[in-house]
């Protein structure tokens, strides 16, 4: 086996259940990691080069993301309990600052260059309200035009190699991406042809993005009019995908499950399945240590693995 298992770190509190924890983030200059945790409405703060816990931020209340913008040491929280968004610096939690938006935040993608911030949430949480997407100028979070799009809004990144947002959106399932520096136009629409994407990366440097979906397919979509490609099938429906581009290795997750495949990108086929001791709900690589994080929500731990790429 190439990944190799280097030990477990322990969290405070009790157990949540599987999704108990939204999309999290590593801060690559202090190798600090950042924990969405939903269940107890904080985020947990770990040390990647010593894997230990550091602290937690309460008050989180039903913290759904963590965004780091790498080049300018900020971190953004999408607190979706609350119509706010937290930006602290990595460092000095303490000077945490909550800034209040229009809508309930679950999903952000950033323009670190022209400090546009993409936000995807409800305008009602209790209501089950309609799911919208909404553009803010950083920091004032000053609100800009978006153009419709077909479908739900679901996940929302920015890649920028291509200077474009991408937007997934389900009923029906589209990316779309669009033109920051020409009023959000859209410049590109790919319809996928399933409506369970759970899951997405971005893999820039092959000019494609990887889907994972609630039936268990890993699904390549290529822009520029190629044909998409099934290249993973799994028994069980994908929960989390990171992409490590310095092995050229997908990691996937899967619902409810203690499984972590590990995927070659340049054959396309599955290297070897790991066993984590209980069910993943989050995964994370640090590229500095060449690191793989699992957390494993019900028993309140995180193990961590080293990819050897052997």
């Amino acid at each position: 086996m190439s990944t190799v298992k280097l030990g477990k770190i322990k969290l405070p509190g009790d157990g949540g259940s599987f999704d108990s924890f939204g999309i999290s983030d590593l801060h690559q200059n202090s190798g600090t990691i950042y924990l969405a945790n939903r269940n107890l409405s904080r985020i947990d703060i770990l040390d990647s080069e010593n894997d230990r816990y550091l602290a937690s931020l309460d008050g989180m209340d039903n913290v759904s993301q963590i965004m780091i913008c790498q080049d300018r040491d900020m971190a953004f929280s999408a607190i979706t309990g609350k119509k706010e968004i937290g930006v602290f610096k990595p460092g000095s939690e303490e000077h945490f600052l909550s800034i209040g938006i229009d809508i309930h935040p679950e999903n952000m993608a950033f323009d670190w260059d022209r400090d546009l911030m993409m936000v995807i949430g409800k305008d009602d949480l209790h209501d089950h309200g309609k799911t919208v997407i909404s553009v803010f100028q950083y920091p004032g979070l000053s609100k800009s035009a978006v153009p419709g799009l077909d479908g739900v809004p679901v996940f929302a990144r920015y890649d920028d190699l291509s200077d474009l947002f991408c937007v997934l959106t389900r009923n029906p399932c589209n990316l779309y991406f669009l033109s920051p520096k020409d009023g959000f136009r859209i410049v590109e629409e790919i319809h996928i042809n399933d409506e369970n994407v759970s899951s997405l990366e971005l893999c820039p440097a092959s000019n494609r993005i990887i889907a994972g979906t609630h039936d268990g397919k890993v699904i390549s979509i290529f822009r520029n009019d190629m044909p998409s490609e099934v290249f993973g099938k799994f028994r069980e429906g994908v929960s989390r995908i990171r992409y490590n581009s310095l092995m050229n290795h997908l990691y996937v997750s899967f619902h409810n499950s203690k499984s972590l495949a590990v995927i070659d990108m340049e054959t396309m086929k599955t290297r070897e399945t790991i066993k984590a001791g209980s069910e993943i709900g989050e995964i994370l690589f640090d590229p500095v240590h060449n690191k793989l994080y699992a957390v494993l929500p019900k028993i309140s731990s995180v193990e961590v693995y080293l990819d050897q790429g052997r």
